[in-house]
């Protein structure tokens, strides 16, 4: 059963990454300057040797780190937590980082070290810790959860009063809930099965029992003609057994019916590679676009860059960024319509850059802030994706990862004014099949294409 991307698994993933990273560098520079104290101020010690603390830190780092993970202060529910209690839990992960430090300095005799050097980078790291968390849960995560509402809503259809579920997907996931109460033998209206709608609900979670079979498959068919997420409770859940895995909810299990295999490191890898070569291309190309732009001004009026509003990862829409390729208002009298092979619209410098594919440069940007990945389905315009998603089984289905300047449709000839029902074959292909060793195939032949179309 297909459905929308498990954002909340990329949510705990993308959150608790960052997390760890601020949290390796927060210790190491509590550290250093506990070591830099000892030497130089609080009974300073100038023999105290550099080199030997340095591998001492590197021996306990991993250990600290550790210590850290295993007591879940990267998990999305502890940082969603009410102070208090995110603060106890933070207190319990520096108690078992000092009974480490004991344990290791009882067992390291690498040489006769201060312990005040210890005493110290506790006394530091403790508030370090709880600052820098403060910092990124004001400035950070709650942009990250809150950038697209797309991540913050989930419907949930039950037939009984049962508010647990509710509150764990709040506490544990900070989502509102979207409740349809079905109590006492009350009917699924379309109403309210429409209010499945991509762009608006992150997810779908049914605790239906299981002779509503009719009610729950009409749950599924819009969640699929949607591209959602489904979520089952064990008491929904008898008439679906293929392509279903365990998830957990507190201590609930669930029925999770997910769209992508992209596990949730993937999410982060994916993501990591397109903010490191997005932002080298757009240094190293820079020239090449600051002629483009001069080109495009000197051969006809208008704006060099086009701005566009597409739909991009989980419906949601953004703007997205291109080299003006055609004469201003073009479609001023059309609408929006699908630009054919010899245009009348398409201006001559527009002819070279759609030839090429450096019409797409600007994109480069669209990638830098996170609406676009470098390898996926190319975004589409909200007026097609509301007709095409009911005309084409599984339309919605491209919108699982974030779109791409360049895919596996593209490098296979399925680009322009082509069939549709072949490109969503061949984006589908992509997300089922996806690995970092795909898009960097395709990012090499995109390239290749480019320099041969260009000769």
């Amino acid at each position: 059963m297909g459905d929308a991307v498990n954002l909340i698994v990329y949510k705990k993933y993308l959150i608790g990454f960052l997390q760890f990273i601020m949290d390796a560098v927060v210790l190491t520079v509590s550290f250093l300057l506990a070591y830099l104290l000892k030497k130089f101020l609080i009974f300073p010690d100038p023999q105290l040797s550099s080199v030997a603390y340095l591998r001492l830190f590197i021996v306990i780092f991993p250990f600290l780190m550790a210590t850290l993970y295993f007591t879940k202060l990267y998990t999305l529910g502890v940082i969603l937590q009410p102070w208090g209690n995110w603060v106890k839990t933070a207190a319990r992960s520096v108690i078992h980082m000092f009974i480490m430090l004991i344990v290791l300095s009882f067992y390291l005799k690498m040489f006769s070290y201060s312990r005040l050097v210890f005493t110290l980078f506790l006394f530091i790291f403790t508030p370090s810790l709880i600052i820098s968390k403060v910092i990124f849960n004001r400035v950070f995560m709650r942009s990250i959860l809150n950038k697209n509402q797309l991540f913050n809503k989930i419907a949930f259809f039950t037939d009984q009063r049962d508010r647990g579920i509710i509150d764990k997907i709040r506490r544990l996931h900070g989502c509102s809930v979207d409740e349809v109460n079905l109590e006492g033998g009350k009917i699924l209206r379309t109403s309210e099965i429409n209010r499945i709608c991509q762009g608006v609900t992150g997810g779908v979670l049914v605790d239906l029992d299981n002779s509503r079979y009719e009610e729950i498959a009409a749950i599924f068919e819009k969640a699929n003609l949607e591209g959602v997420s489904v979520y089952l409770s064990p008491r929904s859940v008898s008439h679906y057994k293929a392509d279903v895995s365990m998830e957990k909810l507190g201590d609930q299990a669930l029925f999770a019916f997910y769209p992508s295999h992209i596990p949730g490191y993937g999410w982060v890898l994916k993501r990591s590679v397109d903010l490191i070569l997005s932002s080298l291309a757009i240094v190293l190309l820079s020239p090449v676009m600051v002629t483009i732009v001069c080109a495009i001004r000197l051969t006809s009026p208008g704006p060099a860059v086009y701005r566009q509003t597409r739909v991009g990862f989980g419906g949601g829409l953004f703007t997205m960024f291109k080299f003006r390729t055609m004469d201003k208002d073009a479609e001023a009298e059309t609408g929006p319509v699908w630009a054919s092979e010899n245009d009348s619209r398409v201006t001559r410098v527009g002819r070279f850059l759609r030839r090429t594919n450096l019409d797409e440069l600007p994109q480069l940007f669209n990638v830098l802030v996170g609406d676009m990945s470098l390898v996926g389905p190319r975004p589409e315009r909200p007026e097609f994706v509301a007709r095409f998603k009911d005309e084409i089984k599984k339309y919605s289905h491209k919108h699982w990862v974030r779109p791409g300047i360049t895919g596996w449709a593209q490098i296979n000839g399925w680009r322009g004014n082509t069939s549709l029902a072949e490109r969503i074959k061949c984006d589908l292909f992509y997300i089922e099949n996806w690995s970092l060793w795909t898009d960097l195939k395709i990012l090499v032949y995109t390239l290749f294409k480019t320099y041969k179309n260009a000769m």
